[in-house]
């Protein structure tokens, strides 16, 4: 399963849009989406960095934790210039992302 979590509706749509075909849930709330990974592991975890309740960064820390094998790939249009230790993502795109690359590359680690 992949996770996606944003606070933006318009780029969750687009992923819906995105992973058809995947098994996939959206969330726009970070501790929602932290306790349905508690209940149902990801393969897969999307985040956004910038949130108004909680930087994806942290959501990473605590998902991290839940699901150590999950795979996350954080999406930002400003990169952090650093992590905390068990925060830093597996893969960071910065926007304007390749919706397609990004399909691609959940396809493979879904497989």
């Amino acid at each position: 399963m992949v996770l996606f979590l944003d606070d933006e509706h318009v780029q969750l749509e687009l992923y819906k849009a995105m992973a058809k075909g995947l098994p996939h849930r959206t969330f726009d709330c970070p501790h929602k989406a932290l306790q349905a990974l508690s209940s149902q592991s990801a393969r897969v975890v999307v985040t956004d960095f910038f949130m108004p309740r909680m930087r994806g960064a942290e959501f990473i820390g605590h998902a991290r934790r839940i699901c150590p094998d999950a795979h996350f790939i954080m999406v930002t249009g400003t990169p952090p210039a650093s992590f905390a230790p068990g925060e830093h993502p597996d893969e960071l795109l910065v926007k304007p992302i390749d919706i397609m690359q990004l399909r691609r590359k959940l396809h493979e680690l879904t497989a």
